[in-house]
């Protein structure tokens, strides 16, 4: 042992076998819960010991704060959190050191004890090794993002439960003869520590970005938001000179290089003792970060449900059989949750999962509103009651070219808001039969409208309504006359429709409202997209006389679920007074994420709304993309190619349009397509693609550049799944 193998802690030879192995770390609070803040510390401390293959024995603790500030329970707080965390682990605390320091400081200088013959340290690492990195990466990121208010709850507890953990197992597998070298991954970040075990052990080591795990998709949204930590960068700009990056995209190396604090252990593995490894790290709880955490409550709920039905049953399955129902139960239960998945359909705006991505200023601004107070129905110039949405409602009338506009939950509520003020006195709807679409969840718009208390007054025909059949159609009960776009199918061959603008001058002819239910909500020409068929914009149609639009906020409009209103200020200041409108309205997030939507518009910077963005992508940057991936995945018992595909606009928009893209087309050796693709949905996140032509496909047009190397991984994951599998079988067999 020298200081020119950096490794994580001292070792002290007692005898032949024995050496004492000795370590002192402390930090300053990463979280607000001073419990959680000791049983992180202590939990970073002692990792020093496992890496080495060591036990701790006794410890000492180590902690400063002002005394002025911080008031004893809090510190009292603290120190049982290292104590829960080292009993653990069989460690006693037997004392330690307290000063006065300018901020709160903790940590334990740790004695523990090695079998000299079973030390792993940095320099024992050969040629040929396999590393195996026990937590996933980005507490780093995950802890900047806490203390700026912008990480989600989810995060929030996994990052706090992933730090707490002890790396025990290091210990374990050095018992064990089963890890040559490691190092416990911390400050430096995963690269850094790489760095010196690989100078140590003069070896280099190949990574596989997208082999490496981080603790969850949000880890990469935070990225692109820039909440990445002084120190993640300072490491990355230490190893420009040290690593070469290429085919690494910017993210990937701000996760390798994130510094860590209580991170996981890496170790150097032989490959024939991988499998050992892996099963000891299983039997420990070891587990992907993408593994979805249940509230315990929920977990015995969903036990309790099983075994009753199972018990109900003529015949009751032996143990093995009852474990496997209902861990298969608790399967079903966590991916019924509410998931990020990855869209490799070719379905831009897909409406089952959940149609448009936000842009990352509209992730921000809803985290930014949700995570505290907001000024909701506040006036600040005043010190008063104000009124919900008025920045937002004149930043839509502006982007609409209209009077005034307003906002409600969905479209559909829109139109039943609209329906329901102009029949208060008159009932009839004048509607072209043309346009009665049926819209996704089997509902059908005059179903919608009849929920009013409206009487649908049907013109035309099918596939053909002209103007005098609308005018025809207006009497003494005519509310108003609504025109339904067409947005999600066409017709073709002997079809006729008047235009809006000839039923607009109709209309007031007759003195009857003319409302115009867009549905897709295009704001900017879907010409500039690339897209040779014209969808209506909310401007178009209110420059051709409509009185009052709606549209979706979640289709071409790029934004969250909403219904967006826009016409004469008269009629949409009547709206508002409706009492409906009270139960249709938008909550503080859906504002905050439409807002950031909406000055994006304004702003022309479109290029951020991700489904503008993934319209527009060229072929040949799909293809490059392609090829980046499929390199990867080399070597797989599988065939891979790169293909054309024709992707969709979706979300009932557009339905003449198809735009040319780039599929990946696998065809799997051993597992049929359909389990191959089951097992894709089961990865995590889920992997969603399409069969097609006897091969399983994916289009990268609606798959996010930043999930990549989640693809890659996945698909990797999804290989080594069946190969387990067939192991066992051929295990089975005798073979």
């Amino acid at each position: 042992m020298s200081s020119k193998t950096f490794d994580d802690a001292g070792v002290y030879r007692l005898d032949r076998h024995r050496a004492l192995v000795q370590t002192v770390d402390f930090f300053t609070p990463i979280v607000d819960d001073p419990f959680s803040y000791g049983q992180i510390a202590a939990a970073n401390s002692l990792s020093d010991i496992f890496a080495m293959g060591g036990r701790p024995l006794t410890a000492l603790n180590i902690i400063g704060f002002p005394a002025d500030l911080v008031p004893p329970r809090v510190v009292s707080s603290i120190l049982r959190g290292g104590l829960a965390k080292a009993a653990e682990v069989g460690c006693v605390i037997i004392g330690g050191h307290s000063i006065r320091n300018p901020e709160p400081i903790y940590g334990l200088a740790v004695t523990g004890i090695v079998d000299v013959r079973r030390l792993t340290t940095n320099a024992k690492a050969h040629p040929g090794d396999l590393l195996v990195l026990t937590k996933p990466l980005g507490t780093g990121i995950a802890t900047t993002a806490i203390k700026r208010g912008i990480a989600s709850r989810a995060l929030g507890k996994k990052v706090v439960a992933l730090m707490s953990k002890i790396n025990i197992t290091g210990a374990e597998l050095a018992e064990l003869r089963l890890v040559r070298a490691a190092t416990d991954i911390t400050g430096y970040g995963l690269i850094g520590h790489l760095v010196l075990l690989c100078r140590a052990s003069r070896v280099s080591a190949d990574i596989d970005p997208a082999a490496v795990p981080m603790i969850s998709q949000e880890i990469g949204d935070l990225i692109e938001l820039r909440c990445v930590p002084e120190g993640s960068r300072q490491n990355l700009n230490a190893t420009t000179i040290l690593v070469d990056w290429a085919n690494t995209d910017e993210a990937r190396r701000i996760l390798l290089t994130d510094a860590q604090t209580s991170g996981g252990l890496l170790l150097c593995v032989a490959e024939a003792d991988l499998e050992n490894v892996l099963r000891v790290l299983r039997k420990a709880g070891t587990a992907s970060a993408a593994v979805i955490d249940l509230p315990r409550p929920v977990v015995v709920d969903a036990i309790r449900r099983k075994l009753s039905r199972i018990r109900a049953a003529r015949e009751v399955p032996d143990f093995e059989s009852i474990v496997t129902l209902v861990r298969h139960s608790i399967d079903d239960l966590r991916t019924s949750k509410l998931l990020p998945i990855i869209n490799g359909t070719g379905i831009v705006i897909h409406t089952n999962f959940g149609r448009s991505p936000l842009a990352s200023e509209a992730v921000c601004a809803a985290n930014e509103i949700g995570s505290g107070y907001s000024n909701l129905e506040y006036d600040l110039a005043a010190g008063e009651r104000g009124r919900r949405g008025g920045y937002i409602e004149n930043a839509l009338a502006l982007l609409c070219g209209a009077e005034a506009a307003t906002v409600v939950n969905n479209c559909a509520a829109a139109l039943v808001l609209i329906v329901r003020h102009f029949i208060r006195i008159k009932t009839d709807v004048v509607i072209s039969r043309g346009e009665l679409v049926q819209i996704g969840g089997g509902f059908r718009v005059g179903e919608i409208i009849e929920t009013t208390g409206a009487k649908l007054r049907e013109v035309g025909a099918t596939n053909k309504t002209t103007l005098n059949d609308y005018a025809g159609a207006i009497g003494p009960n005519t509310a108003m006359i609504l025109k339904v776009h067409r947005s999600n199918f066409f017709m073709s061959g002997f079809v006729e429709s008047p235009s809006s603008k000839e039923i607009s001058a109709l209309a007031r002819k007759k003195r009857v409202p003319f409302v115009e239910d867009l549905g897709s909500g295009a704001i900017v020409a879907t010409e500039q997209l690339g897209i040779a068929d014209h969808e209506p914009t909310a401007a178009e149609v209110l420059k051709s006389g409509v009185d009052v639009t709606c549209f979706s906020g979640d289709k071409l409009f790029g934004g969250p679920q909403a219904g967006i209103i826009a016409g004469k200020k008269r009629l949409i200041a009547a709206l508002k007074r409706e009492p409906l409108f009270r139960a249709l309205r938008c909550d503080k997030l859906c504002l905050a994420a439409l807002q950031a939507t909406v000055d994006l518009h304004l702003d022309q910077a479109t290029a951020g709304i991700p489904t503008l963005a993934l319209l527009q992508v060229s072929e040949s940057e799909l293809r490059r993309r392609a090829t980046a991936i499929c390199s990867r995945l080399q070597e797989l018992p599988l065939k891979i190619a790169i293909g054309c595909g024709k992707a969709k606009v979706g979300g009932g928009t557009l339905p003449k349009s198809n735009l040319s893209s780039v599929t990946i087309e696998i065809t799997p050796k051993n597992p049929s397509l359909a389990d191959f693709a089951a097992t894709l949905r089961a990865s995590s996140p889920p992997v969603i693609g399409y069969i097609a032509n006897g091969r399983f496909k994916l289009d990268l047009r609606t798959i996010l550049p930043r999930q990549d190397a989640l693809v890659v991984e996945a698909i990797r994951a999804a290989c080594r799944k069946t190969r387990h599998h067939e192991d066992r079988e051929g295990d089975e067999d005798g073979i």
